[in-house]
């Protein structure tokens, strides 16, 4: 990092503006870009730096970061950008995307004399980047990562998964998809609340304070390590968890009390579909895990 400690961002929607502002805050000369140039201005009203050519954008820091929309847009706007001036440039990369498309990415930067590719993903919502509690992921080059590694900390604790750049893409995957489950059993949870006779003002807060915080806090966290322990020894039979075959019915019930209240199962449909197909698959007597079986199989079929 030069001695001016200046970052380039190149994206400002919500999660790249909040990437952005994270180094402003912190003091550093943040050069930014975006398609439309509106969106810098908030940014430039707290001390960064507003550019109009993307080239300007990214030839004027060692650290340049990007946070588009999809890879598509990514390329499209790296298409016209002219080599780096600075063989030790570092581009880390926020724009969400599949490994083949990280791959990609690679190879495009390899031609703007960028030294190093760093995918990075960040796990929380905008309003939390750039605090100390806040875990990011990257994976790429190394040494890379260990040049830069006190740069990035200003947007949260920075944590290196591997040398393999679509390996943070993999965690993005995994992380998010448990982030959408839980969301979607909250709000099908939510939904019945707000149906029932237990709902007033506030109830929502309070049921999750005072019911589901606790069972996230404890009881949940020893269910979830008792599949995953049944998940890595690929033993999935019951001994004291609930049987698939209990759970099905358990799952009829609670969908004909979501139907009683005028309610669509959209969340539990497909997991009692799941359930199903692993009992006619002879797994009656095993308990959730198994379904990452069937979930692992599914593509197969089609």
């Amino acid at each position: 990092m030069t001695a001016e400690r200046s970052v380039s961002i190149l994206g400002l929607g919500q999660m790249g503006s909040a990437l952005a502002r994270a180094y402003v805050r912190a003091g550093w000369k943040a050069i930014v870009w975006n398609r439309s140039a509106a969106k810098a201005e908030s940014l430039v009203a707290e001390g960064a730096i507003a550019v109009k050519s993307i080239t300007e954008c990214v030839s004027a820091s060692r650290l340049v970061i990007t946070c588009l929309l999809d890879h598509k847009a990514l390329h499209e706007i790296f298409a016209n950008v002219s080599p780096h001036p600075d063989d030790g440039a570092v581009l880390v990369d926020f724009t969400s995307g599949t490994a083949a498309q990280i791959q990609e990415t690679q190879r495009m930067i390899k031609d703007l004399h960028i030294s190093a590719y760093i995918r990075g993903i960040v796990c929380t919502t905008p309003a939390y980047v750039g605090t100390p509690e806040t875990s990011l992921y990257y994976s790429g080059n190394s040494e890379a990562f260990k040049a830069i590694s006190d740069d990035i900390r200003v947007l949260g604790k920075p944590l290196y998964i591997g040398d393999d750049p679509s390996s943070a893409s993999i965690q993005e995957c995994i992380l998010v998809n448990t982030l959408f489950g839980l969301v979607a059993g909250f709000l099908q949870s939510m939904a019945v609340l707000r149906k029932s006779n237990l709902y007033s003002h506030g109830s929502a807060e309070r049921f999750l304070s005072e019911a589901i915080a606790p069972l996230l806090a404890h009881d949940y966290p020893c269910m979830l390590r008792d599949y995953a322990r049944q998940i890595d020894k690929k033993q999935y039979g019951s001994t004291e968890g609930a049987r698939l075959g209990l759970v099905v019915h358990s799952l009829e019930s609670l969908m004909q009390h979501h139907s009683e209240l005028g309610l669509a199962s959209v969340v539990l449909a497909p997991l009692q579909e799941l359930v199903k197909t692993r009992i006619a698959q002879g797994g009656a007597d095993e308990e959730l895990s198994s379904l990452v079986e069937t979930i692992s199989d599914s593509q197969k079929k089609h």
